[in-house]
């Protein structure tokens, strides 16, 4: 149903063109492109989980992979967030750019964000970016 030229999310289906109908739950973490960016992120870093589908979820499920310290929960949040952000950008760009980027080139972008993102925050993370890309979980074991 269309009120005020607007489109209830029900009808908008997804920008990643996997056929899906686009809402939060769906954008992030079940659409099938996005999800093979989630995959990537984990294989990088190591770990083989089954997804879960919804925000609260998956938030739960990403962060406590690295343990119960408080330093873990908070390194493995951020790297969800980065994901979050680059799949928020993407997004952007496929809409109103007509634009997009390969999944290696998003799982750069993830990559490259939460390097930076870490140097600068994180006094123990004494890492070169590409000590980063080939062991981000040693790297981060060793700061936690």
């Amino acid at each position: 149903m269309c009120r005020r030229c607007v489109l209830e999310e029900t009808q908008v289906p997804c920008s990643a063109l996997c056929r899906g109908m686009e809402d939060m739950d769906h954008l992030f973490f079940k659409c099938d492109y996005y999800g093979r960016l989630w995959l990537s992120i984990l294989d990088w870093l190591g770990i083989t989980i089954v997804s879960q589908g919804d925000v609260i979820s998956h938030s739960t499920h990403f962060g406590g992979l690295g343990g119960f310290s408080r330093n873990s929960r908070t390194m493995f949040t951020i790297i969800w967030i980065s994901v979050l952000f680059i799949i928020w950008k993407d997004l952007n760009m496929r809409i109103f750019n007509n634009q997009t980027d390969q999944l290696e080139v998003l799982a750069e972008k993830v990559k490259l964000q939460t390097y930076w993102w870490f140097k600068p925050h994180c006094i123990m993370f004494d890492f070169d970016y590409h000590s980063w890309r080939r062991q981000p979980l040693c790297c981060l074991q060793a700061v936690v």
